[in-house]
């Protein structure tokens, strides 16, 4: 049986690092003396949620061997 779940690891390490670009990102925009563009924190924010949640169950839980297995069959 497969109980890769490479794809899962992968978007919460992706949401990791959304976070991290963002912060930086903002923080040199304000270092900068420009203002802050909320639009792009607000997507930054967004985007690391939705990759974060991609990996989990519905309830924000981490996905079980058996889920993996099921998913992997399709």
């Amino acid at each position: 049986m497969n109980t890769s779940n490479l794809k899962d690891k992968i978007t919460t390490y992706l949401a990791y690092v959304l976070v991290v670009v963002g912060a930086v990102n903002t923080f040199l925009q304000a270092n900068a003396g420009k203002p802050i563009d909320w639009a792009q924190l607000i997507l930054f924010v967004i985007a690391a949620i939705s990759s974060y949640m991609i990996g989990k169950t519905p309830s924000g839980a981490t996905k079980t061997v058996a889920q993996v297995e099921e998913g992997n069959k399709k």
